[in-house]
């Protein structure tokens, strides 16, 4: 009985017997399975969306990771700990964050791909990829969580960035002409300011960014 107890305790799954279900024996295991399958899951995701027609239903569109990665936004409310195991795959592989770079500049071509793009944001700045100087103009990247961003020179005209959440990033030079702007959570204008001079366009320029509009 005592080596029974022993096996059971150690087991990753339990069986609740009441609904008939198994369930991880700890949280950290669900969080861990499920990031390594959306890690190795990614770029099959992916290549799905633009090899076939975006509304064709295949087994893979039908799939957890697919319907994680595609149509929901990650957050750290509901999904902390996924992005900061897909955030450590990042600093491990750079094919990986090759391959999220790419997923963003796709949703310029696709903007059925905003999701996922904004996803991809959302991982990399989870691992610390350092995001200046990207040419990230017209990206579809709308509700990412770019806090602490390192955005220095970073082009977003045209961007997408409707609910994105940019608390405490660091934007000197970056631009914003054209890019939506809606609902977007700055906690850092500073920078942004000193940036622009004191020029009455540059002045529209923050203002249209604290009201949270299209910058023209």
């Amino acid at each position: 009985m005592h080596n029974l107890r022993t096996l059971r305790d150690g087991c990753l799954l339990h069986y609740d017997a009441l609904s008939r279900t198994f369930r991880f024996s700890h949280l950290s295991l669900a969080i861990y399975f499920l990031s390594k399958e959306l890690f190795e899951s990614a770029e099959l995701v992916y290549q799905n969306y633009v090899q076939n027609a975006p509304e064709a239903e295949t087994e893979l569109s039908k799939s957890v990771s697919s319907t994680l990665l595609l149509h929901s936004n990650l957050n750290y409310g509901h999904h902390g700990g996924i992005i900061r195991e897909l955030g450590a795959r990042v600093r491990l592989s750079i094919a990986f964050s090759k391959l999220l770079l790419d997923i963003i500049q796709k949703s310029r071509e696709l903007p059925g791909l905003s999701k996922l793009a904004a996803n991809a944001a959302t991982v990399l700045n989870a691992g610390g990829h350092n995001l200046s100087r990207l040419p990230w103009q017209n990206v579809q990247i709308q509700g990412a969580v770019l806090d602490f961003a390192i955005l220095a020179h970073t082009n977003l005209c045209g961007a997408n960035l409707r609910g994105v959440s940019l608390q405490q990033a660091w934007l000197p030079e970056a631009r914003l002409n054209g890019a939506n702007l809606e609902h977007v959570q700055f906690g850092e204008m500073s920078a942004l300011e000193a940036s622009h001079g004191n020029s009455d366009k540059s002045q529209n320029l923050v203002r249209s960014v604290r009201d949270r509009k299209s910058v023209v």
